[in-house]
């Protein structure tokens, strides 16, 4: 509820009305306390040369048997692009990728469903018209 207040504040203050968007993101569970729940791999998808991405990742056991299976998961990755003015989501679900050296023999989906998202993104953004940044955008 907090961050739509927040939001919507922000959105009485754009000079002129509708110059650019402003999107509201709500995170629960343990991401919702400070520092916890954001990775660094999370964070990395601003590394993608000329576009700004945000996004929230996910990794889930899989049950199985009446108990969940550690190295059976599904990841996650939702993600919305250009972060100046979004207009578009993505959504990739890996289940139960595999561990290769691509992804550090790691299973989580900021070792692995983020990195399909940013080869995406790279991919299809100028095909939506969505040109690379040359320089950053200011605040």
């Amino acid at each position: 509820p907090i961050v739509m207040g927040m939001v919507r504040a922000q959105q009485d203050r754009i000079d002129p009305p509708g110059a650019y968007s402003v999107l509201p993101i709500l995170i629960h569970g343990d991401a919702a306390f400070a520092g916890q729940g954001i990775v660094a791999e999370c964070l990395a998808m601003s590394d993608i040369a000329g576009y700004r991405v945000g996004g929230k990742t996910g990794t889930a056991e899989i049950a199985a048997g009446g108990r969940y299976e550690p190295n059976a998961v599904i990841a996650s990755f939702l993600g919305a692009f250009p972060m100046e003015k979004p207009r578009y989501l993505t959504l990739v679900m890996l289940f139960e990728p595999e561990r290769t050296a691509a992804s550090g023999g790691e299973i989580t989906a900021g070792h692995t469903a983020a990195p399909v998202t940013r080869g995406i993104v790279e991919r299809i953004a100028p095909m939506l018209g969505v040109m690379p940044l040359t320089t950053e955008p200011s605040r």
